[in-house]
């Protein structure tokens, strides 16, 4: 088992110095039409959520939102044919663009899940 505090990985995305132009910390709406009829949801901060709750934060507050994912995967074919479960976390304020390229490693591992081999098969306790 690995594991991670998520503040950490959250900090070291943030002091990130390549990330500087490409995080966004205020909501934004993007309107299709000059009369404000039509709104484009092109990211979470352009969402009616993000702005809602930074509605409610106190003056100097900001809206961080986190994404974690997770996929099983094979560790080791070689000795034994290990499985985990990684759980990954990055930062929705980071732009798409950037933060869908694998070589940019925006998503951090916050714990690694092993999943336990029993030794006996049967069901029955």
């Amino acid at each position: 088992l690995f594991y991670c505090p998520a503040l950490k990985c959250l900090q070291s995305l943030l002091s990130h110095p390549l990330l500087t132009p490409h995080i966004s910390f205020i909501p934004w709406k993007v309107w299709t039409l000059a009369a404000h009829v039509c709104c484009t949801y092109e990211d979470w901060l352009s969402g009616d959520c993000a702005s809602a709750i930074q509605d409610k934060l106190p003056e100097g507050g900001t809206v961080l939102g986190v994404i974690l994912s997770s996929d099983k995967m094979n560790i080791s074919v070689m000795s034994g044919n290990q499985m985990a479960y990684p759980l990954l976390i990055s930062l929705a304020n980071i732009a798409l663009e950037i933060r869908s390229k694998i070589s940019m490693h925006m998503y951090l591992l916050l714990a690694l899940l092993p999943i336990p081999k029993f030794l006996h098969k049967d069901t029955c306790i």
